[in-house]
């Protein structure tokens, strides 16, 4: 399983500022949630929706097609934040909606997300736990900013990842479009 956050694209939410996304991503450390928060063996950092363990042709698919590696660092978010406000016309944020599971390894890391933005940011954020129905019939209304979210495999293709932000796949529920990625 890959686990990873999910922001809503939807008119009207801050989440579809790009800056807004770029500052959250920065403020998040995937090696810090691992290694840290969760402290459990076998788990690694991701800093793709595609698994180290999803074949490619030759050898695993992100050694064969790399991704760049998002970048990271408090001085970082707040650019992007500052960037986000001004894109925004606001000053200040309204607190963000995260939907969580019911499960440990969520509430910890949506503690560990609320506590880091807060720090970072100086955003505020709501967290939101319900169970795994009402959790996806939450996010189908688009009743949410961030939700975490985790997808493992249904066979070995980078397809089976790449197809979840596709505008027609109904697994993405935060809405985003676009032609070049579709």
């Amino acid at each position: 399983y890959v686990h990873f956050l999910a922001f809503n694209f939807r008119e009207g939410r801050a989440t579809r500022s790009l800056p807004l996304r770029r500052a959250i991503q920065a403020a998040l450390d995937p090696g810090e949630i691992v290694n840290h928060v969760l402290r459990m063996p076998g788990l690694r950092p991701a800093e793709s929706l595609f698994p180290t363990v999803l074949r490619g042709s030759e050898r695993p698919f992100i050694e064969e097609y790399p991704l760049p590696a998002p970048v990271r660092g408090d001085a970082i978010a707040q650019r992007e934040l500052a960037a986000a406000l001004a894109q925004l016309g606001v000053t200040e944020l309204p607190p963000l909606h995260l939907l969580t599971g019911e499960a440990p390894t969520a509430l910890r890391i949506g503690e560990y997300a609320q506590a880091r933005l807060a720090e970072v940011l100086g955003v505020r954020v709501r967290r939101d736990r319900q169970i795994t129905k009402q959790r996806l019939q939450q996010m189908a209304r688009g009743d949410f900013d961030l939700a975490l979210q985790n997808w493992g495999p249904d066979f070995d293709d980078p397809v089976t990842f790449a197809e979840l932000l596709a505008s027609w796949n109904p697994i993405n529920r935060g809405q985003y479009r676009s032609a070049g990625y579709d």
